[in-house]
């Protein structure tokens, strides 16, 4: 029978009053309501950073619940599971009650490695004896590789090689950066989405936000200082130049083509970033006085799989500019098959069709 899992990084959905919720809490609640309406039988809700380490979140809980169908808690993060207790990065995993029987959690305790933050949530299907594991890695690229492959060794060492699916809700090591095999498990993506994840960041940081994001590309080109210091004046003089009422005298123009030189060397190495990694940005521009919006795509949720033909993943986020007719301006919003949904990361669907 074929088993549909739903992996999100809901961020920081922390426990709520239930006599008055949050802004962020409801409208996460009404999305979720809305996709689950859209997308039929899901039998697993796997939520990342929702409620905290030990402590479930029992308004979501009790919601879930409410929805068609009536889904259950079955495993959540324990106390263990977390070398910070008290911050908003709980897991928690949710099945449909009729299929509830299926399932149980696991049996064995997962050590934290040295450097680790949290444990992953696992669960056990019992009819093939597959163990299910959800995971948030620690947030950076430079160690999150090590987590996922130790992660990873140590449970197939427990529950053994072919028997374990490993879901991430936020790998913080990019899809296509990543290898494709770790240690016998095959990576796996939704089939046409480039990203999972989306930053909007005012072009005012434009120069902080991407620095890190293509460190290692701008460094490589010797365009650090030069990109730090006068990246985005010369994009905006250049302009300017352009739009002037006056003629454009040599020395303008000379000083136009000089500065558009240097800009798309940066551009350039954006360009091969993007060739490589698939990490792409746009700028949005807004109307004054507000600022453009650059929209950086990153694609951190995926699995990890034995059998790839088994399994079929998608992701259906989107980002829009919106017309607000109150405002006058675009806003950039993120979209979920349709729906506005505020996190920075999008659910994604796996279907298992053994």
């Amino acid at each position: 029978m074929p088993l549909r899992i739903m992996v999100w990084n809901a961020q920081h959905m922390d426990n709520q009053s239930t006599l008055s919720y949050s802004t962020a809490f409801k409208e996460k609640m009404d999305f979720l309501t809305q996709y689950l309406g859209q997308i039929d039988d899901v039998d697993v809700l796997a939520f990342l950073e929702t409620g905290k380490t030990g402590k479930i979140n029992q308004t979501l809980a009790s919601a879930l619940n409410n929805l068609p169908g009536n889904y259950v808690p079955i495993a959540h993060l324990a106390q263990e599971g977390g070398l910070f207790k008290d911050t908003t990065l709980g897991i928690s995993v949710y099945v449909r009650s009729s299929r509830e029987t299926e399932f149980s959690p696991s049996t064995f305790e997962y050590t934290i490695g040295d450097k680790e933050r949290r444990a992953p949530v696992i669960i056990r299907h019992k009819a093939t004896e597959k163990y299910l594991a959800f995971y948030h890695a620690n947030a950076s690229e430079r160690t999150s590789f090590g987590h996922i492959k130790d992660a990873i060794e140590f449970i197939n060492s427990i529950v053994g090689r072919g028997n374990l699916v490993f879901f991430g809700g936020d790998m913080n090591y990019d899809f296509h950066a990543m290898n494709g095999t770790v240690e016998g498990l095959t990576k796996l993506g939704p089939n046409v989405a480039t990203h999972t994840k989306f930053e909007l960041v005012k072009k005012s940081r434009l120069a902080e936000k991407m620095t890190v994001r293509y460190e290692g590309i701008i460094n490589r080109q010797g365009l650090k200082n030069e990109f730090n210091g006068a990246y985005s004046k010369r994009k905006t003089e250049i302009q300017k130049l352009k739009d002037s009422t006056s003629p454009l005298d040599r020395a303008k123009l000379a000083r136009i083509e000089r500065m558009s030189r240097q800009v798309e060397k940066v551009d350039s190495s954006f360009a091969m970033a993007d060739a490589i990694y698939d990490r792409q940005y746009s700028v949005f521009e807004d109307t004054s006085p507000r600022e453009g919006i650059v929209v950086t795509n990153r694609f951190l949720d995926y699995a990890f799989v034995r059998e790839l033909n088994d399994w079929t993943a998608t992701c259906h986020g989107t980002v829009a500019i919106v017309n607000n007719p109150t405002l006058g301006i675009g806003i950039a919003t993120r979209l979920c098959n349709g729906l506005s949904m505020r996190s920075d990361h999008f659910p994604v669907i796996y279907e298992w069709t053994t």
